[in-house]
C-alpha cells in the first residue's frame, strides 16, 4: 500500500525513480523495491522519501480503494493538485488565475489546467 502511493506521487510529479532516489540519497533500485514492496524501510527512510517527493508522510497512507473509481475529471484534478506542489508561487497564482474561466464548463476548465501544467516549465528541473 505505500510503496504503490509512492510510486503514485511520484509518478504525478513526474520523477523518475533514480532522480527521487537522488533527492533522497538512495539508489534506484531501493526506491523500486520499496515501491515494488520488496523492501523494508525504516521510518526514517519513508521520511526522507517524503521529503524528496515534497508531502507529508501521512499522504503514504491516504491510499484507498476509491481512488482507483475515481472520474476521469477527478483523476486529472488529482494529478494537478500533486503538479502545484512542486512549482514556485508565480505558477500557483497564474493556476489561480484559471478559475477566471468561469463561462468554459467544468470539463473544459480541467483540460485547460491539464494543459497548462503539463507544457509550462517546471522550475525545479
Amino acid at each position: 500500500m505505500v510503496g504503490k502511493r509512492i510510486r503514485e506521487i511520484r509518478k504525478a510529479q513526474g520523477l523518475s525513480q533514480s532522480a527521487l532516489a537522488e533527492k533522497c540519497g538512495f539508489t534506484f533500485s531501493y526506491i523500486g523495491g520499496v515501491e515494488r514492496a520488496e523492501k523494508n524501510f525504516s521510518l526514517l527512510n519513508l521520511d526522507k522519501i517524503a521529503e524528496g517527493l515534497g508531502v507529508g508522510v501521512h499522504q503514504f497512507f491516504t491510499y484507498s480503494y476509491q481512488y482507483e473509481q475515481l472520474p476521469v475529471s477527478e483523476k486529472v484534478i488529482r494529478e494537478i493538485v500533486s503538479m502545484l506542489v512542486r512549482h514556485d508561487e508565480q505558477t500557483i497564482e497564474m493556476a489561480r488565475s484559471l478559475k477566471t474561466f468561469q463561462q468554459v464548463s467544468h470539463v473544459d476548465q480541467i483540460g485547460m489546467a491539464y494543459v497548462f501544467f503539463y507544457n509550462w516549465p517546471d522550475p525545479k528541473r
